[in-house]
C-alpha cells in the first residue's frame, strides 16, 4: 500500500502488487557432441556454449558434474551481467574407445536448473603393420637391438 499526500492534507492510497521473476539463463545449445577429427592426436577436446542473461538483473550460476567424469566445465562457477553473455568450454577427455554421455547440470541462484547433455564419440584407433616380421640379425644376449625403418608405406 502506497500513501502520498497532496498540499500536507489530502491523502490518497493505491494498491501496489508485483510479480517476483526467477532468474533465467539462455543456452545456446541442449546437446553438446564431441567427435575427433582424424587428424587429431589430442587426449581431449573442448567444445564451447554461450550463455546469456536476457534479464534486469545480474544473474549467478554454478556447475554440478561429476568430478571423476569425462566431461569438464569451465568456470565452474560465474555470474553474467544483465544484458551480456559469457562463454563456457566444456572439454571432453575420453577414457577409452567407448562413447561416453553425462549431464551437466547449471545452477542458477535463485532461479531453475538447466541440463546440458553431453556425449562424447572416439573413433578406433588402428594399426597396421606392412612388415610381418624383422631381421635384426645375430644379437648378442643382453644387447638391445633396433633396426630403423626408413621406409613407411601408407
Amino acid at each position: 500500500m502506497v500513501t502520498y499526500f497532496i498540499n500536507d492534507c489530502i491523502s490518497f492510497k493505491f494498491l501496489v502488487t508485483a510479480q517476483a521473476e526467477l532468474v533465467n539463463l539462455d543456452v545456446s545449445k541442449k546437446i553438446l557432441k564431441f567427435n575427433f577429427p582424424d587428424d587429431n592426436m589430442d587426449m581431449s577436446i573442448a567444445e564451447n556454449i554461450v550463455v546469456t542473461n536476457n534479464g534486469n538483473a545480474t544473474a549467478k550460476f554454478t556447475w554440478r558434474y561429476n568430478e571423476n567424469g569425462h566431461f569438464i566445465p569451465s568456470p565452474v562457477e560465474d555470474k553474467v551481467e544483465a544484458g551480456s553473455s559469457k562463454i563456457v568450454k566444456v572439454t571432453f577427455t575420453p577414457p577409452g574407445p567407448r562413447p561416453e554421455d553425462e549431464i551437466l547440470i547449471m545452477k542458477i541462484e535463485d532461479g531453475n536448473s538447466y541440463d546440458l547433455k553431453c556425449q562424447g564419440f572416439v573413433n578406433d584407433s588402428k594399426c597396421a603393420f606392412i612388415e610381418k616380421s624383422l631381421e635384426f640379425g645375430n644379437v648378442p644376449v643382453g644387447i638391445k637391438a633396433r633396426e630403423q625403418i626408413v621406409n613407411i608405406k601408407n
